[in-house]
């Protein structure tokens, strides 16, 4: 019985079909075989059946099962899935499930099948891809240039701004780039472009492939992209103030009108992957620098240096070396000048590129088919024509016959560009065939692209600032006076303010301290900057034996010692601009002798901002001195109440006089008015003329206590204080109580002597009182006082010869006034008694000598101030020795009480 094919259901042919596909992939290993037919798919069946129906019903049946496994290998489609499950309801028998059992012995070629289903599957990513590239490769410029006629023109070009500090690290950077893409033709347009990118990373372009669908003639298309990261050239500049040390670089300098030799380096490298070309470094060489090195490599022309470097290949390095002079007039900050490098590079800093760029123009493509001599024979041929400006770049060709998946053409690259309005043809090749073949053609050309990639930088460098050194050093001591033979304790302070614009970090302090001090006591040395105190292992003292810097002002009471200070020991000081360092510490002179005269202290501060940096030293624009003075106080005093006109008025002149080697302090004259007097009015005289004094009051148990302060009684300078005293008609008063002195005080010496006042005019006395005192001394003119007189000459002759010579001693002073005494007065030999005669006159030659209190007192005077044994009393008021008991000094009426 024959089987009628025609007859099978429609389901089973599409199974038919499917497995007639199956095979042809299950069989890799014969791309050039026929695809089988029908006839071939169900060889082994047999069309003609003897067994009857039922035979055929089973072949059919086995034919069914093996169609329905092929087809679960198959990935379908969902309509297949529908109407498969349609069929699957009107023929039930079949297994669409595939189970092992309805399998049976094709199970194991069903796995192969799926294990090459899985390879074809992971292949076709790339064929997609390829479907998407031309594939046409990036030429140099020099190859593209030759080639005649348009081609497609993509430029990457990025420009870098960036500031890098002097070691060459980036400091800020900005980069910019600009892709563009031009169709440079007049006439024909381009369509479905294509760029391809790599290395984005350095890039904000987020997709390495950018279509553009298409390009006018004479048009382009742009896209701005930024740049972070990526440096191509490097620039480092050394600049050194203090070259001679051979350490660390410093940019600090000293503030001087004399040059400073200092060195400047410039160096450059490429840190990229690519050839720089056209480098060039310029640098501002400032007004306070000149160049005194000498190359060819580089000029200077109106204060800027151009060095020209060339090309630097991918880790190429260049160093300029150059000697300079520096000038630091003022303490400013100087500007060491910009420094600037530009370059030129064929390749982007991102390291982004154009790895493919196509473009469709117009071209024509054809199979020429000529019949051969002999029949059945074919000789094929493919053209291609370029119908535009453009050169174009033929890169796959694939001819099939129609039917076959033999390949008859399949080129995939061809050698020769086709020019514009030009023409390809492929090489004739034979096909045999009873029938006219047909073809199936692919062909895949474009445009040839002509790519740059370009980069050009301007780096900028920090400039360096040369900080100045500068400070004001000084150094006083608390007194600049001392007395002979006496311990004074003495501070001395050094100052040192930053006047510059550096920073002081260090700081060593050579200081001279003379022989007239011991040595000084390094723990109490005390170190502030700005009131805050520096801890002690911040610096270190050293004293030594012997002065250093003095030569001439030397003190004979010793060697002296040199202290040296080293501050900055335990790191920088950190002396800021306008801050001031205060160094203090005490000294003791324990017995100054009158041979020294005038002791220098000279002091040298050198310092510095960098530790290996320059250093500045700076001298005492004042060098504290020492002085020591031989001098004595010596002075005069006394009292004397005396009748004036009128009963009951009476007058009272007290004296100082000052007969020290200098002139004394805040004098006080203090008197005690009786309660049954009082006081009408009163008088300064002086050597000088009138002096203006206050006269202050204050109770007292015995009356009013009356006191009057002079602020500076000068050498040799005699003041005198006259009032006048009313005494109570009803009441007894006497008149001696007012004769008591009650002393005179004053403050310290002066240590230096003020110039001589000067004369003012003397007041007119208008007043009654005053003018009958002055008749009454005036008509005073016995032998008493001439002899006071003569006394007084004597006095100023001891005065004299004191002031001839400041330096002798208290006792040669005394011993002179002895010597005069004799010569003009025949008074005793003992100094004292001299010292009573020139008391004697002095009161003398005020009261005239003519009452009888002044009498009474001129004869009992000389009986007290008799020496005698050494149980006198001494006044402390003027020295002067007393009878042992006595209750008033002879002299100066002081109350011994």
């Amino acid at each position: 019985m024959r089987l009628h094919l025609h007859l099978l259901p429609l389901q089973v042919w599409m199974y038919l079909l499917l497995h007639l596909h199956l095979r042809k992939w299950i069989h890799p290993h014969h791309p050039h075989h026929d695809s089988p037919s029908s006839h071939d798919l169900l060889g082994d069946i047999s069309l003609e059946s003897d067994g009857g129906d039922d035979e055929a019903e089973g072949g059919a049946d086995a034919l069914l099962d093996s169609a329905s496994a092929s087809l679960d290998l198959l990935e379908i489609s969902s309509d297949e899935e529908s109407s498969e499950e349609e069929a699957t309801e009107e023929t039930p028998s079949i297994d669409l499930l595939m189970t092992p059992d309805s399998l049976g012995e094709d199970s194991e070629v069903i796995e192969g099948s799926e294990d090459v289903e899985e390879s074809e599957d992971a292949e076709q990513p790339e064929e997609e891809e390829e479907s998407i590239h031309a594939g046409a490769d990036i030429r140099t410029l020099d190859e593209v240039d030759q080639i005649p006629g348009d081609k497609l023109e993509g430029s990457l070009h990025e420009v870098e701004s960036s500031t890098q500090t002097v070691d060459g690290e980036i400091v800020d950077q900005n980069v910019t780039g600009l892709l563009t893409i031009n169709n440079p033709s007049d006439k024909d347009r381009l369509w479905d472009i294509d760029i391809f990118l790599n290395e984005l990373k350095a890039t904000d372009v987020d997709d390495g492939h950018m279509p553009l669908q298409e390009l006018e003639a004479g048009s382009d298309h742009t896209l701005d992209y930024s740049v972070s990261g990526p440096v191509m050239l490097s620039v480092r500049e050394r600049f050194d103030t203090k070259p001679d040390r051979n350490q660390e670089m410093s940019t600090s300098a000293v503030c001087t009108d004399v040059a400073q030799e200092i060195t400047l380096e410039l160096e450059v490298e490429n840190v990229g992957p690519v050839d720089l070309n056209d480098v060039v470094v310029t640098r501002e060489i400032p007004s306070q620098m000149t160049i005194t090195s000498e190359r060819d490599d580089y000029n200077v022309s109106k204060n800027n240096l151009t060095w020209t470097v060339g090309t630097l290949s991918p880790g190429g390095k260049r160093t300029l070396p150059l000697n300079a002079d520096l000038v630091t007039e003022v303490i400013d900050e100087v500007s060491a000048g910009k420094t600037s490098a530009t370059y030129n590079a064929d390749a982007t800093l991102s390291g982004m590129s154009i790895v493919e760029l196509d473009a469709f123009c117009r071209g024509f493509s054809y199979m020429d088919v000529d019949e051969d001599e002999r029949p059945d024979n074919w000789r094929c041929q493919a053209v291609f024509e370029n119908r535009s400006s453009f050169a174009v770049d033929l890169v796959k060709l694939q001819v099939k016959q129609a039917g076959s998946n033999n390949l008859l053409f399949d080129i995939t690259d061809v050698e020769k560009d086709v020019h514009p309005d030009g023409r390809w043809e492929s090489e004739i090749v034979v096909v045999p065939a009873t029938e006219e073949p047909n073809f199936n053609q692919e062909l895949g050309f474009t445009v040839i692209p002509r790519v740059t990639h370009s980069t050009e930088g301007s780096i900028d460098l920090e400039q360096y600032v040369i900080k100045v050194l500068e400070a004001n050093v000084s150094k006083t001591y608390s007194t600049e006076i001392l007395r002979t033979y006496r311990e004074a304790n003495v501070t001395a302070e050094i100052s040192i303010k930053n006047t510059g614009s550096a920073t002081i970090n260090l700081m060593r302090l050579t200081e001279d301290v003379p022989g007239i001090f011991n040595s000084p006591d390094t723990e109490q040395v005390a170190c502030t900057i700005d009131g805050n105190e520096l801890v002690s292992d911040q610096f270190r003292i050293e004293v030594r034996e012997g002065v250093t810097l003095e030569e001439t002002s030397l003190s004979p009471d010793g060697s002296g010692h040199t202290m040296l200070l080293t501050i900055g020991t335990k790191g920088p000081i950190g002396l800021e601009p306008g801050q001031e360092m205060t160094i203090s510490y005490p000294l003791v002179a324990p017995d100054p002798t009158p041979d020294n005269d005038v002791v220098a202290a000279p002091l040298r501060s050198d310092f510095s901002a960098e530790r290996y940096g320059p250093v500045a030293t700076r001298l005492l624009d004042e060098i504290p001195s020492i002085r020591v003075i031989h001098k004595r106080r010596k002075f005069s005093t006394g009292k004397e109440v005396f009748p004036a006109g009128g009963a009951g008025r009476y007058e009272v002149l007290i004296m100082f006089q000052n007969r020290s080697d200098s002139a004394l302090q805040d004098l006080m004259i203090h008197d005690i008015v009786p309660s049954d007097f009082e006081i009408k009015g009163y008088n300064i005289r002086s050597d000088s003329g009138v002096k203006e004094a206050e006269m202050e009051k204050a109770d007292d148990e015995n009356g009013i206590k009356v006191s009057w302060h002079i602020p500076v009684i000068e050498k040799d300078e005699r003041i005198e204080v006259i009032y006048e005293l009313v005494g109570d008609a009803g009441a007894e008063y006497k008149v001696s109580d007012a004769q008591e002195f009650h002393g005179a005080t004053f403050g310290d010496e002066l240590d230096v002597d003020l110039p001589p006042a000067e004369p003012e005019k003397e007041v007119e006395e208008d007043t009654e009182e005053e003018e009958s005192v002055e008749e009454d001394t005036g008509d005073v003119g016995d032998e008493t006082s001439s002899e006071d007189e003569s006394e007084d000459e004597a006095e100023s002759d001891d005065e004299g010869e004191a002031e001839s010579d400041d330096d002798e001693s208290e006792d040669e002073n005394d011993g002179g006034s002895e010597d005069e005494a004799e010569s003009d007065d025949d008074s005793s030999d003992d100094s004292e008694d001299g010292d009573d005669a020139t008391m004697d006159a002095a009161l003398a030659q005020i009261t005239g000598g003519d009452s009888e209190e002044s009498e009474e007192t001129a004869e009992e005077e000389p009986a007290e101030a008799q020496p005698t044994d050494s149980d006198s009393q001494v006044c402390p008021i003027c020295s002067s020795e007393n009878a042992p008991g006595a209750n008033v000094c002879s002299t100066c009426s002081f109350d011994f009480e």
